[in-house]
């Protein structure tokens, strides 16, 4: 092989098709490999750090993968006392649900020195709720979620998909830090599968954010 083989080559700009090849040294013979064999589980979709005002953060869950993580570093709301709220969408963004029976979701953490909490919706909600407490918006104050996202499996009955899970944490320049975990489902029109998500406050804008989404390859 020439020593430029590779180096001498125009560069693809885009991650490869699964049908794409690579040559391999298998215990010194050659030998080719599908990038379906070797590719990674997590793909990283997009990244976002920015502390200029947004209304919220939305994304699209393309049928190319069959789950979803959003890890949020860092989320900081311009008002005060509010809380992070979550959606589906089954139209790509264009609207979400919202009637007041549309989520399920259910909340546990620690509340500082008060103790353990809980909260609960059952088909109780437009929306599902991240942080049981409101969020402050000093600079110490925010918060910050690893959030597991599903989407329903067209194959599957219905009632058994669009849902999501989470963990995260609420800074708190006083003694009321909390950490909580929640799951949430998206309950009418659950026999869709979501194909777009968004997290927002349920009070003004979202003045700092850094964020990075990530899709499951099945």
């Amino acid at each position: 092989l020439a020593q430029d083989i590779i180096s001498g080559d125009t560069a693809l700009a885009v991650s490869p098709d699964d049908t794409d090849e690579f040559l391999v040294s298998n215990s010194g013979v050659l030998n080719r490999i599908d990038y379906s064999l070797i590719r990674p589980g997590l793909v990283k979709i997009s990244a976002y750090n920015s502390e200029s005002d947004i209304g919220e953060i939305a994304l699209t869950l393309s049928t190319d993968y069959s789950s979803f993580l959003l890890v949020i570093n860092q989320i900081h709301p311009a008002t005060d006392g509010t809380y992070l709220r979550a959606k589906f969408s089954i139209d790509g963004g264009s609207s979400y649900v919202e009637s007041s029976n549309s989520y399920s979701s259910t909340t546990q953490g620690v509340a500082g020195s008060s103790g353990d909490y809980t909260a609960h919706d059952s088909k109780a909600a437009g929306y599902m709720k991240l942080n049981s407490g409101s969020m402050g918006n000093a600079d110490d104050e925010g918060g910050a979620f690893i959030i597991n996202i599903m989407p329903k499996i067209d194959s599957v009955s219905s009632r058994r998909g669009n849902w999501m899970s989470w963990s995260g944490q609420r800074f708190d320049t006083g003694e009321s830090y909390r950490s909580m975990t929640g799951t949430g489902h998206l309950w009418s029109s659950s026999d869709t599968r979501a194909n777009a998500f968004k997290v927002y406050f349920n009070s003004g804008d979202i003045s700092s954010a850094s964020y990075t989404f990530y899709g499951r390859l099945a």
